[in-house]
């Protein structure tokens, strides 16, 4: 399991099928596809095989969509190399503006604002933020602007200035969850107001909101949040000496053990 800050801020891949059945369409699908089964480095070199290919085919939605993958398969194989991965998604944007290609454009926006967030830009990483905000809003993705505020959320938090206060955006990440009737969603936003009372020195109130959270999590069988909220209420009962932090901490492990597992289990099929 990759270790990034992308386990708040991720990735987001273009999610509409490619119908056609040209080749870069089809080299496109099947990266999505090996990526999607973990061979990220298989996942890279089809990438970069269809975007050469669009590039000599010159089809501006063929184009506009192997960038992306591009970008995509790039994080996921050199995370630390930004300044590399950024051009896709730029020249993604900029062919889906120039195309009025409207339903990916929120996409790649959040793919930007996402990477300007791990180089500590936090400026351009709003700005990007709130430009995906505003594309979403207009198509009425009241899910993905709740996704979209949280990670507003999240910068805020890591922005050791403090500069940006935190709470508009979880509030409305909460209204747009309740709107997308999405429990993850919901959960998720949940969770920026557990943080928000951490970071503040509030542990018992962060907890309530955990706890909250944990319930969501625990009826959706979402082990990857359950790892997310067992991780900070154990920090939160630690800060109180609650002895209920040795059992957050138990829960914690079992899960990341759990997680592990199945991942390992998968990898092993796959050979």
């Amino acid at each position: 399991m990759k270790n990034s800050f992308l386990v708040f801020l991720f990735i987001i891949t273009y999610v509409v099928s490619v119908r056609s059945q040209d080749s870069v369409s089809i080299l496109i699908n099947e990266s999505k596809k090996t990526f999607n089964s973990g061979n990220h480095q298989k996942a890279y070199v089809i990438a970069f095989k269809a975007l050469n290919l669009a590039e000599r085919l010159k089809k501006p939605k063929q184009l506009m969509q192997a960038n992306l993958q591009a970008g995509v398969a790039e994080y996921y194989n050199d995370q630390d190399n930004k300044k590399v991965i950024l051009p896709y998604f730029y020249k993604a944007l900029k062919i889906a503006q120039q195309n009025h290609f409207d339903s990916v454009i929120g996409h790649l926006y959040h793919n930007i604002g996402a990477m300007y967030t791990e180089m500590k830009n936090i400026d351009s990483a709003l700005i990007n933020m709130k430009k995906c905000v505003l594309s979403y809003d207009s198509a009425h993705q009241f899910n993905e602007i709740s996704q979209a505020n949280s990670i507003m959320a999240e910068i805020c938090f890591v922005d050791s200035n403090r500069k940006y206060p935190p709470m508009a955006y979880i509030n409305k990440a909460y209204r747009y969850a309740i709107l997308a009737k999405d429990s993850g969603a919901i959960a998720f936003a949940v969770m920026k107001y557990g943080i928000y009372y951490y970071d503040n020195k509030q542990p018992q109130k962060a907890l309530t909101y955990f706890s909250r959270a944990e319930k969501i999590y625990t009826n959706a069988k979402d082990e990857q949040g359950l790892l997310y909220v067992y991780g900070l209420m154990s920090k939160c009962y630690s800060l109180i000496i609650d002895p209920n932090a040795a059992k957050a901490y138990k829960n914690y492990i079992k899960m990341k053990d759990s997680l592990f597992k199945k991942e390992s289990v998968k990898e092993l099929s796959e050979y």
